[in-house]
């Protein structure tokens, strides 16, 4: 009895403060999570509203053919201006992703390597890789020599 009137007031305050840092913690992971959520549905509506256009503006229908002369019929002010956007909103969600604002996407590697090998992509990423992130850069050349 002597020991919960000398060290009750003490015990109870420090269990307190045990319970309020874990709620706290709890909350604020599931913050995170729900805000990482957020982040990635606002990139998919982005994403979606960027394809899109493919569909809707016949002088980007080239960017998706592999076969293409670009000797002969070279990259238009169009379709430059088109992977550009792209390639921003990659580097902008890569360094959102790196900083733990999104999740890791699945596939990435693979849908970064499979777009800039098509000839358009690659000739407009050959020209405003000068103007990106190293880090950024770093990542895209090596999903392009990446199997």
């Amino acid at each position: 009895m002597q020991w919960m009137v000398t060290y009750g007031k003490d015990t109870l305050e420090t269990f307190g403060l045990i319970v309020s840092l874990s709620l706290a913690s709890a909350s604020f992971r599931a913050d995170t999570k729900e805000r990482k959520i957020s982040n990635l549905m606002a990139l998919a509506d982005s994403h979606r509203n960027l394809w899109l256009q493919v569909t809707e503006k016949p002088e980007l229908t080239r960017l998706l053919k592999s076969d293409i002369n670009l000797i002969s019929n070279p990259v238009s002010v169009a379709e430059q201006r088109f992977v550009h956007l792209l390639i921003t909103q990659l580097a902008v969600s890569y360094t959102a992703m790196k900083a733990g604002m999104l999740p890791e996407m699945a596939g990435l590697k693979k849908d970064v390597r499979s777009f800039f090998s098509l000839p358009i992509p690659n000739h407009v990423w050959q020209w405003s890789r000068e103007y990106q992130e190293s880090e950024f850069v770093a990542f895209v050349e090596a999903c392009l020599t990446n199997d």
